[in-house]
């Protein structure tokens, strides 16, 4: 016999969406989003909202496609990468150095209060200054409704909206 908990979960998994999880705000879908300098939205990952963002990071930076002008083969690999302190792992900084993509990403305060042997890690915070861009993006993707409020309960519905509205603010800076 079923007990409270196992059917009140149930019904509500069916009342929330695909990649929904319980985080600090509630039940959410953390939304990764890669952008240019002059915030155009390149690439768009949906996660649910109880994983955490580096599980999601490389994926994000792997679906980078931007065509080029005239012939060739899309670039996949951008100049540089601006990343908060949710991003800050050794693990992505060695994909990104193997790749030769150049990053800015804070130490997370907390992490090792001891010295580490070697280089020191480079911080421009000057240039850490760029990131807003990101955070515009993210204010105006939330411009529209259906995204700021998920109403829809599959993912590729969502995604579906999430790159249209991409669409109409890539179309809105030309």
């Amino acid at each position: 016999m079923a007990s409270l908990y196992d059917r009140w979960f149930k019904c509500s998994s069916k009342k929330r969406g695909e990649d929904t999880g319980r985080s600090s705000g509630g039940i959410t879908t953390k939304r990764h989003l890669v952008s240019d300098a002059k915030g155009l939205p390149l690439a768009i990952r949906l996660s649910s909202g109880n994983r955490h963002d580096m599980s999601e990071a490389i994926p994000t930076i792997e679906s980078i496609k931007v065509p080029r002008v005239g012939r060739g083969a899309p670039k996949t690999r951008p100049a540089r990468l601006l990343a908060d302190k949710g991003y800050d792992s050794k693990a992505l900084r060695t994909y990104l150095t193997s790749r030769g993509i150049k990053h800015t990403i804070p130490k997370r305060t907390y992490e090792n209060p001891k010295p580490r042997v070697g280089r020191p890690l480079v911080f421009d915070a000057l240039l850490y200054k760029c990131r807003w861009t990101v955070e515009r993006v993210f204010s105006h993707l939330n411009s529209f409704r259906r995204i700021a409020v998920r109403y829809d309960h599959k993912k590729a519905s969502y995604l579906g909206f999430l790159q249209v509205a991409a669409i109409m603010l890539t179309l809105r800076n030309f």
